[in-house]
């Protein structure tokens, strides 16, 4: 993709004798300013750790938004590029591919719609990838438990003028996540997935310390965060189902080619036709086709495609029989990627990450697995959907 994202914007000079310091300067100084004021913004540290409040949404931010990343696609486009180091050279096509998809989703108002089939604004709230190590940590996350409510109404307020102006997520997306906020609306405080945090705690926070973190940490998911999804959820089922879409196609959206067109340059970084896209989809289900043709032949399948296929959804050894089963595998086959992905990557981590299964209140509507800085989860809902050949995928 990044290359893609490369020849959007013409060749590179690689010549190291042509670097201009100045430029270089105005470019770091450029991304590292807007790069502190965009996290600030969605509720981070510079460094990406949780803030001690929530992402901002309401329409003024909206504004600012905007107007912040057209003057720094502006101020990024007045740096010559030929100026800058090889690498400097990657970097500035990169993040100029990047500005531009947020621009131009400022510019179509894509905020109205803050959430897909895949998840929603409020389903990565609950800390799952968050280290909590010192005492600071908890009272930042408390705080932004207390800032739930104010967050979901900006988010609410935004769903509503898409609303009123047709722009609008299908029926099918809207009831599979009504199927979650359901589920985050009705536990308790104790059982919710926000209070895991609040089970356990570093060595070096005191017993007194730890029991008032406790207690104020419950408080604001029973006072705040409960009623905040409550909340939600009504407005979801009551308003915002009825107005959903019947229709599945992106282009059914207002000035919906435009909108389909801009999602490709996001997802794809490739400035290329909803038809051009599907021709290349269509090769490529032939090439993986022709592979799984070959693994047959390579097996002494006896069978057509058809009886392959359901061999693979249907046979038992393809299948955990335990979520702990599952887990293990999917940790085995991580510390084998750990001895290969040093001879294809040049630079590596040094935070470890641990395997954990996904929230048993989320499960049932997430994804097959997905992992951060710290953390892979690992679905254990329904193993007969849980072949364990999909794990070097998600790994």
């Amino acid at each position: 993709m990044a290359t893609a994202a490369l020849l959007s914007y013409g060749p590179l000079t690689r010549a190291q004798a042509a670097v201009d310091p100045s430029a270089t300067k105005a470019f770091q100084d450029l991304y590292q300013r807007e790069w502190a004021w965009r996290m600030d913004l969605q509720g981070s540290l510079p460094d990406g750790k949780p803030s001690a409040h929530l992402p901002k949404a309401d329409p003024a931010t909206q504004q600012v938004r905007q107007e912040t990343w057209r003057k720094a696609l502006a101020d990024l486009n007045a740096i010559p590029v030929q100026s800058l180091s090889a690498q400097d050279q990657v970097n500035y096509a990169v993040y100029k591919q990047q500005l531009t998809v947020l621009l131009d989703d400022q510019k179509m108002q894509v905020w109205q719609i803050p959430f897909d089939a895949d998840s929603g604004f409020w389903s990565d709230l609950p800390p799952s990838d968050t280290p909590f190590l010192k005492e600071q940590d908890y009272r930042n996350y408390i705080s932004r438990l207390n800032d739930t409510g104010r967050y979901f109404a900006d988010e609410i307020a935004a769903m509503k003028a898409g609303i009123a102006r047709g722009f609008v997520q299908p029926k099918l997306i809207v009831e599979q996540r009504l199927q979650d906020l359901e589920k985050m609306a009705s536990v308790t405080p104790e059982d919710s997935a926000f209070a895991p945090p609040f089970k356990h705690f570093p060595d070096d926070i005191s017993a007194k310390t730890q029991a008032s973190l406790r207690q104020d940490g419950l408080a604001a998911i029973r006072e705040t965060v409960i009623p905040a999804y409550k909340t939600l959820y009504a407005f979801m089922k009551d308003e915002y189902l009825p107005h959903a879409r019947a229709s599945l196609a992106a282009e059914d959206q207002p000035d919906g080619k435009a909108y389909y067109r801009s999602q490709i340059r996001e997802y794809t970084t490739l400035d290329m036709s909803p038809d051009e896209i599907h021709k290349i989809g269509i090769r490529e289900v032939a090439g993986l086709h022709k592979q799984m043709l070959g693994v047959m032949a390579e097996t002494h399948f006896k069978g057509d495609f058809p009886a392959f296929l359901k061999f693979l959804r249907t046979d038992p050894q393809f299948y955990p029989k335990t979520g702990d089963e599952l887990l293990k595998d999917a940790a085995w086959l991580a510390k084998r990627v750990d001895g290969k992905v040093g001879d294809i990557i040049g630079r590596l981590p040094r935070g470890r990450f641990t395997i954990e299964p996904v929230p048993a209140d989320v499960a049932p509507v997430y994804t097959a697995g997905r992992g951060g800085p710290h953390t892979y989860l690992v679905n254990t809902y329904d193993l007969p959907s849980r072949p364990l050949y999909a794990l070097p995928a998600l790994t």
